[in-house]
C-alpha cells in the first residue's frame, strides 16, 4: 500500500499601507481664535487580521526670521485597528499671522511591522482674525448678547462708538471685493480692518440615522486686521469657503486703536447690527 502524505501550508500574506493624503486645515477654537489641525490618511492594501497602532505628532513653528520653536502639541496613542483606513489628526495648534508650521507624524503598526512618517507644511496668512464668540446669539437678526463677556461687549461697543463719532461713513451696501478694489486699493489706505460674521449659528446632525452625531456652530464675529495690500489675497482666500458676497459699509478715518489702527474699515451688515446691539448692551450693564 502506498501511503501519500500531503502537507499543505499557507503563508501569512504581508500587509502594507499607502499614504492617501495629508492636510493642514485652518479652524477656530470655541472662542474664535485661529488654529490649524494636521491630518494624515493611510490605507491598508488589505484588511489586517490584527494590528497594534501608535502614532505621534510634533509641530514646529517657524517665524519669518527663521526662528524655530517646537510646540508642545504631541500626542501618541496606541490602539488596535481593524479597518482599512486610518485618519490620524494632530491637536488644535494655535497659529500666528505670517508664521510657518510644520507638522511631523510617525505611525507604527508593530504587529504588521509597518512604519510611516511624513511632514505637512502650513503657512499662516498675514491677516488672521480675532474672533468674538456670540454665544447667546442665534439666527440672522436676533441680538441677545447677555451671555457675551463684559470685555468683549466693551470691545465691540467701543469700535461702534468710534466709527460713529470719529470716522466718516463713505459707502453702504458695498461688497468686500469692491471694498478692496475701490476703497482700499492703495498703500495710503492701509492698515485696514474688516468686521464680519461669515455664517449664522447652526445646529443639526450628521451621519447615519441609526447613530447620528449632533453638532452646533455658534456665531462668531471675526475682526481681520489687514496690515497692507499684500495681505488682501490671503484674507479673501480664507473667506472664499463661505461662497457668499459679503455686503457692508465702508468707513475712513485716522487710525484709531479701537479699530486696530485702520485707515479704512469694512463692516459687514450683520457685524454692524451686532456692534450696535453691543453698544446698547453695554449701556444696560
Amino acid at each position: 500500500m502506498l501511503l501519500l502524505l500531503v502537507v499543505s501550508s499557507t503563508a501569512a500574506v504581508a500587509v502594507d499601507w499607502d499614504e492617501i493624503s495629508t492636510t493642514a486645515t485652518p479652524v477656530n477654537d470655541t472662542e474664535g481664535q485661529p488654529m490649524v489641525v494636521f491630518t494624515v490618511h493611510l490605507r491598508y492594501d488589505q484588511r489586517p487580521s490584527e494590528s497594534s497602532l501608535s502614532y505621534g505628532w510634533t509641530v514646529d513653528e517657524i517665524s519669518p526670521d527663521g526662528t524655530t520653536e517646537v510646540l508642545s502639541f504631541y500626542r501618541k496613542t496606541t490602539f488596535s485597528g481593524g479597518g482599512l483606513n486610518l485618519y490620524l489628526a494632530s491637536g488644535h495648534v494655535p497659529i500666528v499671522a505670517g508664521n510657518r508650521y510644520v507638522g511631523r507624524v510617525t505611525v507604527d503598526d508593530d504587529v504588521n511591522d509597518l512604519h510611516f512618517e511624513t511632514e505637512v507644511d502650513y503657512s499662516a496668512p498675514v491677516s488672521l482674525p480675532v474672533g468674538i464668540r456670540l454665544s447667546a446669539q442665534t439666527g440672522d437678526q436676533v441680538f441677545d448678547l447677555s451671555g457675551v463677556p463684559d470685555e468683549e461687549i466693551e470691545e465691540l461697543a467701543t469700535a461702534c462708538d468710534v466709527l460713529r463719532s470719529e470716522y466718516d461713513l463713505v459707502a453702504e451696501d458695498v461688497t468686500l471685493d469692491d471694498f478692496f478694489s475701490e476703497h482700499a486699493s492703495g498703500s495710503e489706505d492701509f492698515p485696514a480692518t474688516v468686521f464680519l460674521i461669515p455664517a449664522a449659528a447652526l445646529e443639526g446632525e450628521i451621519g447615519p440615522s441609526s447613530g447620528p452625531i449632533s453638532f452646533s456652530v455658534e456665531r462668531i464675529l471675526y475682526i481681520f486686521p489687514v496690515p497692507d495690500r499684500s495681505a488682501v489675497s490671503g484674507l479673501l482666500d480664507q473667506l472664499s469657503v463661505y461662497e457668499v458676497d459679503f455686503m457692508g459699509r465702508v468707513y475712513e478715518g485716522d487710525g484709531s486703536d479701537a479699530v486696530y489702527g485702520a485707515m479704512k474699515v469694512f463692516v459687514g451688515n450683520a457685524a454692524w447690527d451686532t456692534m450696535a446691539a453691543a453698544a446698547e448692551e453695554e449701556d444696560r450693564r
